[in-house]
C-alpha cells in the first residue's frame, strides 16, 4: 500500500522486481501486480511486458498479470501478450512432444484416443501429428488403421504420407491395405493436379 503511494517512477522498478522474485511470497507478488496494475497504463507497461517476456516469471504470475492488465491498448503490452500466448503454445508442443517420446506400448483405450487425436487434428504441428502417428503402431492394435487412412486422401497432408504408411507396415498390414493405400494416394494426386489445372 505504501509503496502505491509512490511517484511511478520510484515504485515501477521496485514493484516489478518483487514480483518477479521467486523467494517473496506468491500473494505478495501478486499485491504487487495488482497495485502496478493501478498505475497509468502508458507508464507500467514496459514493467509488464518485461514480466510477461521473462521464462523465469512462473505460471501464477504470468496469468495475475495477463488478468491484470485486460483492457490495456500499449502496443508494447500487446506484442508481449503475443509472446507469451506464442512461447506458452510452444511448451505446450514441446510437453506434448515430450510425452509422446515417453510413451511406450500403451494399452489404455484413453491414451489411445488422445494420441489419435493428436494425429488426426490439423493445428498442431507437423513435427507432433507425425510422432502421434509413428505412436499409435506401437499400441498394435490394428483397428487403427481405418481412422489414419483418411490422411492418405488428402493431398495437403502429403507430408504425413510416409508416416502413416510407416505406422501400417509396423502393425503389419500393409499387404492387407496396399491396394486401398495406392488408391487413396493416387485420389489425393489427382485432387492436387486439379487443382493446378
Amino acid at each position: 500500500e505504501t509503496l502505491g503511494a509512490l511517484g511511478t517512477d520510484e515504485v515501477v522498478p521496485i514493484l516489478t522486481q518483487i514480483s518477479r522474485d521467486p523467494n517473496v511470497n506468491l500473494g505478495i507478488r501478486n499485491r504487487a501486480l495488482e497495485i502496478l496494475g493501478k498505475k497509468d497504463p502508458t507508464q507500467v507497461a514496459d514493467a509488464f511486458a518485461e514480466l510477461l517476456n521473462d521464462p523465469e516469471t512462473n505460471f501464477e504470475v504470468r496469468e495475475f498479470a495477463l488478468n491484470t492488465m485486460k483492457g490495456v491498448k500499449e502496443e508494447n503490452l500487446i506484442l508481449a501478450l503475443l509472446n507469451t500466448y506464442r512461447s506458452g503454445k510452444d511448451e505446450y508442443y514441446n510437453m506434448l512432444n515430450t510425452l509422446l517420446e515417453a510413451l511406450g506400448e500403451f494399452d489404455d483405450p484413453a491414451i489411445r484416443r488422445a494420441v489419435k487425436e493428436v494425429a488426426m487434428n490439423n493445428e498442431y504441428p507437423l513435427k507432433i501429428r507425425i510422432k502421434a502417428i509413428e505412436k499409435l503402431a506401437d499400441v498394435s492394435d490394428q483397428s487403427v488403421i481405418p481412422s489414419i487412412m483418411p490422411i492418405l486422401s488428402d493431398y495437403k497432408q502429403y507430408k504425413l504420407h510416409q508416416a502413416v504408411i510407416a505406422t501400417i507396415k509396423k502393425l503389419g498390414q500393409y499387404d492387407n491395405y496396399e491396394e486401398e493405400i495406392r488408391r487413396r494416394i493416387f485420389e489425393a494426386h489427382q485432387d492436387a493436379s486439379s487443382l493446378n489445372e
